[in-house]
């Protein structure tokens, strides 16, 4: 199941779904023009406090090209889990697993 939540404005959204296993993957994360401020974060944290009965493993995907991505979630703790050839078929990129353990 899908799951949404909602940072200072509705327009600061994050979305997730839990898998069978102990693990929860992040799919969707979004936040206002202002970057830096740590809304981001917040959002993540959330997600982490939701789930850490559940779960043991947080992680996102993002493209190889998504610099600001990458380096969001490695500035907050995530490590890189996997390189993923040809994830994105759109393009043919490969993607990157970034993961935290809970």
């Amino acid at each position: 199941m899908i799951k949404t939540i909602y940072g200072e404005t509705s327009q600061d959204v994050v979305q997730y779904r839990q898998g069978s296993g102990l693990s929860t993957e992040i799919f969707n994360i979004v936040v206002s023009s202002e970057r830096g401020v740590g809304k981001g974060r917040r959002l993540v944290e959330q997600v982490k406090e939701d789930v850490k009965e559940q779960s043991k493993l947080l992680y996102a995907i993002t493209r190889v090209s998504n610099r600001i991505a990458l380096q969001f979630y490695k500035g907050i703790g995530f490590r890189v889990i996997a390189r993923l050839n040809e994830f994105y078929r759109d393009t043919n990129e490969d993607g990157i697993m970034l993961g935290i353990d809970l």
